[in-house]
């Protein structure tokens, strides 16, 4: 978490909105002129907007130890795998016990035995893409239940990062405990009114993040045991808006061999097939099976009678969720397409650049094809990495994705 003090005005706009941050050109330490702020992102159009070169070098942005504001009294205790004002009031611990956040509900609900409703505060929420938030919900489902047998009355309110999917509010929104979920940082003093909060700043640079399956490591950051979680509590739920839905029956309706989505495009390069590849794929797929019809949704001039482009109809995420829930299955590089496939207990096949598949062992329906020698490859078991890299080492996945055998494709089809 990133807490500061602005010395000068700033005024952020975008997305068709405009924020006025507060600032505080005395010494004094002001509650309602310290920022809390959600992430680096955020951080970052302020300091181009005071036009700061260097973030340790300047007098516009001063920064504040997370460790003192620890040693208010009134500061809400950070609970799960890291915790702040558990252990003691002067720092963070790091926890090696499985299961400490039921110690920590219990000590937040002794130091409070006459407090009726609990707030609880998600700092950068499940993170800024659509499939960790997935994920993330289907682990926090878990440990709603742990605040629920502990309180009377609770309820989360969630802090993304202003640069986070949207969408993701239809992902995480529809939980009851769900109270307020915002995309910009908050204030020091009402951040104050929360009882405790969870950190998932800077989510992949956390601690284990990409070791394990990803549900797993949120079950163990928010502090429990995940080897104690069921595998049915790890499947993924989520809801799908009707008239999404019955637009997509009505793009499906002539339909009458099996439906299988392919989609090569991923939120970053680097899971990503390119589109002439993608073509060839698809040319490959229909060439070897005449009972399926395939659909798409990406710029190719190949037609076919058994493929069907949907290209400029799925222009949101609900309308994807729902085409998904509608096919047969989906061969996908993108994860969330994959976690949300297991929501709608849906067949799929995801063809994995840099993942390992055993990030995803708890989806029965799942059957994961890596690019041949994948592990040998640059960015093994990198979710994304950055453009000038991407640059350097593409054509290497290129020549990976060229060779991928597509008869490995139609025998889970």
């Amino acid at each position: 978490m990133i807490v500061l003090i602005l010395k000068k005005k700033v005024v952020l706009k975008e997305n068709g909105l405009t924020r006025v941050y507060p600032f505080s050109q005395t010494d004094l330490l002001d509650l309602n002129s310290i920022l809390v702020c959600v992430s680096s992102n955020e951080l970052y159009k302020i300091q181009n907007i005071l036009k700061i070169k260097s973030i340790t070098k300047n007098n516009d942005i001063v920064f504040l130890s997370e460790e003192k504001l620890l040693q208010l009294n009134t500061y809400p205790m950070r609970i799960g795998r890291i915790s702040g004002g558990f252990v003691d009031n002067n720092s963070f611990y790091m926890h090696k016990e499985f299961n400490i956040l039921e110690l920590q509900l219990k000590k937040l609900k002794d130091n409070n035995p006459k407090k009726k409703h609990f707030r609880i505060a998600i700092v950068n929420g499940f993170g800024l893409n659509l499939g960790d938030n997935v994920v993330g919900t289907t682990a926090f489902r878990v440990i709603s239940k742990y605040l629920k047998n502990n309180f009377k009355s609770f309820s989360v309110d969630l802090f993304y990062a202003s640069n986070a999917n949207k969408a993701c509010i239809d992902i995480v929104g529809y939980e009851t405990y769900i109270n307020k979920i915002f995309f910009e940082s908050i204030l020091l003093n009402d951040f104050l009114s929360y009882d405790a909060y969870f950190d998932l700043t800077n989510l992949i640079a956390l601690p284990k993040f990409g070791t394990m399956p990803t549900v797993d490591w949120y079950l163990w950051w928010f502090g429990l045991d995940y080897k104690k979680v069921t595998e049915l509590e790890k499947r993924n739920k989520g809801f799908v808006k009707n008239n999404e839905i019955l637009l997509v029956r009505s793009l499906l309706k002539n339909i009458q061999e099996k439906k299988i989505f392919f989609n090569p495009n991923s939120s970053t390069s680097l899971r990503s097939i390119p589109l002439k590849i993608a073509t060839k794929i698809v040319k490959k797929i229909l060439s070897l099976s005449n009972n399926l019809t395939l659909i798409i949704d990406f710029p190719t001039k190949f037609k076919h009678k058994n493929l069907l482009n949907l290209q400029g109809h799925i222009n949101s995420v609900e309308i994807l969720k729902a085409l998904i829930m509608e096919v047969d299955t989906i061969i996908t590089v993108d994860t969330f397409a994959l976690h949300w496939a297991d929501a709608c207990n849906k067949p799929s096949v995801l063809l994995t650049s840099s993942i390992p598949p055993n990030i995803f062992k708890y989806y029965p329906l799942n059957n994961s094809i890596p690019l041949d020698n994948y592990d040998k490859l640059p960015a093994f078991n990198k979710p994304k990495v950055e453009e000038l890299e991407w640059i350097k080492i593409s054509r290497e996945y290129e020549d990976a994705w060229n060779k991928l055998d597509v008869k490995k494709i139609i025998k889970y089809l």
